[in-house]
């Protein structure tokens, strides 16, 4: 072979190894978007991960930079019983300073425990034995994988809000614990494939559309709604007792029937805010609203002899869930112009999610869904982060399972509200809350109904949503 020919081929050996090398660059550094430190933790390892205890107390905190350019830190903090280890990807943030002339923002780097790409190592604190390592992914802190180590094998979490999706009591992972200390998250990923439910976690913003103008359109109606108990219109508009479905009637001071004039105000109680939202989604679809008598029907059957089957001869336990399941069947039934013969089937939000909780001192059985009663609150945070992963175009009815007020230790659905679960464009998960004609956030929300029991029944959103029967043509 000539010297032409050779040096041809040493070219293009070169740009075989370049475009490989640059492959790999991507495969580690830029899949999924997550900032990752492996190969800044390829030199950690001795001098942070499995040195002596003792000198961790010596170390200073510093900023590493990868071959990409993206900056990192490692430091150590001293916790009850662990030294931790960080590192965290490096992001800017505007802060406020106070100056002489009032304040200004600037640009600050931060390194936060909890942010996406962060890698946190537990030692014990007394013999420098690793405890655990917290993997963050996600935008939300609350969202990551806990690895623990036993013996030859490795044992991993999935956590979503206090959840556990995957425990590790259960799920080993097919790698040693000290092979994390310099695995990629895309390492990460291939090992667990087979065994984390990345389904549930794995965040796609730009889906909610639809779901976001149904929240922006009922928000700028809420100053007409004023609560009213029983307040439900029926497909007349005539406002009537959601309970009789007869139209309501007043007396006057002097002991006088009249029909309220609501002089251009709704007035809705819980349920029937839901109606009037639901009457949005159908009207446009079958020309009618909904009758009142058709979203009242029982929907759970109590054994006669049982405790509840005594009581719900004298009181409506399941008020509250009945409404919203025929709701959400109805809207679904006239959308898929009656083609399902169990609608509740297809609306009911009852799949087991989670296996535990942290720090939780909730019975085990408490954990799953319960037929006709459904999750506990504690547990709403993470099961609506992945339903809105799993289902995204899905907004959900809520009934409320509370004390009753007749007997505080008997428990009847007598609350519901409407909840509209995204990721805004950064991936950070949010909810937006309707109740009783008022809007709440996600927090506020939960502080509400302390100790309840949330169940669920899921809509799909749409663009041809009017409130308004002006606006539809």
């Amino acid at each position: 072979m000539n010297l032409l020919g050779k040096n041809l081929i040493k070219k293009v050996f070169c740009i075989l190894f370049l475009v490989f090398s640059a492959a790999n660059l991507f495969s580690e550094y830029n899949s999924k978007g997550i900032p990752d430190s492996a190969e800044i933790r390829r030199t950690l390892v001795r001098e942070w991960f499995t040195c002596p205890v003792s000198e961790l107390k010596t170390k200073d905190s510093r900023v590493i930079e990868n071959n990409i350019g993206q900056r990192f830190q490692v430091r150590m903090e001293e916790r009850l019983d662990s030294y931790v280890i960080i590192v965290s990807p490096e992001n800017i943030m505007k802060v406020k300073v106070i100056t002489d002339d009032g304040y200004e923002f600037i640009k600050s780097p931060v390194y936060s425990e909890g942010a996406c790409g962060s890698f946190v190592l537990y030692r014990n604190k007394v013999n420098g034995a690793p405890q655990k390592i917290q993997w963050f992914f996600n935008a939300d802190s609350e969202v990551y994988l806990e690895f623990y180590p036993s013996g030859a094998k490795t044992y991993v979490d999935l956590v979503i809000y206090s959840c556990y999706a995957i425990r590790k009591v259960s799920v080993p992972l097919g790698s040693t614990f000290d092979r994390l200390y310099t695995a990629s998250f895309n390492d990460i990923y291939r090992w667990t494939s087979s065994i984390v439910p990345w389904e549930k976690v794995t965040v796609v913003p730009g889906q909610y559309k639809e779901m976001l103008l149904m929240s922006i359109l009922i928000s700028k109606e809420l100053p007409k709604i004023k609560y009213f108990d029983q307040g439900c219109y029926n497909e007349d508009d005539t406002l009537c007792s959601i309970f009789t479905a007869k139209p309501i009637v007043l007396k006057d001071s002097d002991g006088n029937d009249y029909y309220p004039d609501t002089k251009g105000m709704l007035w809705l109680d819980s349920e029937g805010f839901l109606k009037w939202i639901i009457d949005g989604i159908v009207k446009p679809i079958s020309g009618t609203k909904l009758k009142i008598e058709d979203i009242t029907r029982p929907t759970v059957n109590y054994n006669e002899i049982s405790k509840n089957g005594v009581l719900s001869q004298d009181w409506s336990l399941s008020f509250s869930l009945d409404v919203v399941r025929n709701l959400a069947s109805c809207a679904l039934d006239v959308r898929s112009y009656g083609m399902y013969e169990e609608p509740f089937k297809m609306v009911d939000v009852a799949a087991n999610y989670f296996v535990g909780m942290k720090k939780s001192n909730l019975k085990p059985n408490t954990f799953f869904y319960m037929k006709d009663i459904g999750y506990k609150i504690e547990m709403l945070n993470g099961l609506l982060y992945v339903l809105a992963n799993i289902e995204p175009s899905y907004f959900y009815l809520a009934a409320i399972r509370n004390s009753s007020n007749v007997k505080a230790e008997e428990f009847v659905f007598n609350q519901s509200a409407i909840l509209f679960p995204y990721f805004d464009d950064n991936g950070h998960f949010d909810c937006v809350v309707f109740e009783k004609g008022k809007e709440y956030s996600f927090s506020d929300f939960m502080k509400l109904h302390p100790g309840t029991y949330i169940h669920l029944e899921r809509v799909k959103s749409t663009e041809y949503f009017f409130l308004n029967d002006d606006d539809i043509e």
